[in-house]
């Protein structure tokens, strides 16, 4: 969050949305690093610009006006980290159908970033056809943030199959080694997530993207991915919700929750 509303901060004195005045006599200008870690100290003191970044991008944008809120990329209040959604696919739809918001650690996609071929390679530019990804990935990293594995150490060669046979060693518990079971445990988490989402007001029009990526290009310079953009968002909308069992504006259905034995959250539901 603070790298981000940094480089909003940067943006904004660019275009000339906040002035030296409001930066406390910052200049804020690309390659000015002093400048960086002086807004690093405002922001941990919350003082004077330090108070409205300390906000993050999504409310500082809200406070200081004048068009801020075009320049403040986020998901649900959070910010994105450092993978760019418009060249990892997976992992931009992830952003947008993430309960906690742009997290990469929610949907981590290693078939993108690695070229993991668990539980089958992907092409990173491709849209709706990957929504199984996206679930595996969410599911996956739900089920071993429980405290089962680190999340990072497990990309290299912690594969389910692998983590089955700890667990049922560990616990004694033997329906860890059945297939598919920890995945399900995952599925549960993410179902209990969105239904207290869904509990506090969030639908559909929440799971999106920023419009800069959804309407501007991608520019590489020569590199892959040029011209990309998040072109069908609502298609892996509808291929994602009907693959976890949700309505189409994005709430677990009653029978799915059942299916999860999750029948007490659905009794809970709007």
């Amino acid at each position: 969050t603070t790298g981000n509303a940094i480089g909003f901060a940067y943006e904004l004195y660019e275009k000339g949305i906040l002035t030296r005045q409001e930066t406390d006599g910052l200049e804020l200008t690309y390659g000015n690093h002093a400048a960086m870690i002086e807004l690093i100290k405002k922001i941990g003191r919350r003082e004077g610009i330090g108070d409205v970044l300390a906000e993050g991008v999504m409310r500082a944008a809200r406070m200081i006006g004048k068009g801020a809120e075009s320049y403040a990329i986020h998901v649900k209040g959070m910010e994105p980290p450092a993978y760019e959604p418009r060249g990892a696919k997976c992992l931009g739809f992830n952003y947008a159908t993430s309960n906690i918001g742009a997290s990469h650690g929610y949907g981590y996609a290693p078939q993108e970033v690695f070229g993991s071929p668990i539980p089958r390679q992907v092409d990173r530019f491709a849209e709706e056809e990957n929504a199984d990804i996206v679930i595996f990935n969410q599911n996956t990293r739900a089920m071993r943030e429980l405290g089962i594995c680190c999340s990072f150490a497990s990309l290299w060669g912690w594969i389910p199959t692998l983590l089955d046979k700890l667990l049922l060693a560990a616990t004694g518990i033997d329906r860890c080694a059945e297939p598919g079971y920890l995945q399900l445990v995952g599925e549960r988490i993410v179902n209990m997530e969105r239904a207290f989402n869904v509990r506090n007001g969030f639908r559909r029009a929440d799971d999106t993207l920023p419009r800069r990526i959804l309407e501007e290009p991608l520019h590489t310079k020569g590199a892959p991915g040029e011209g990309q953009m998040i072109r069908h968002l609502d298609a892996f909308l509808d291929r994602y919700y009907a693959l976890r069992g949700w309505t189409p504006d994005g709430v677990p259905s009653s029978q799915k929750l059942e299916q999860l034995g999750l029948g007490f959250v659905a009794r809970d539901m709007p």
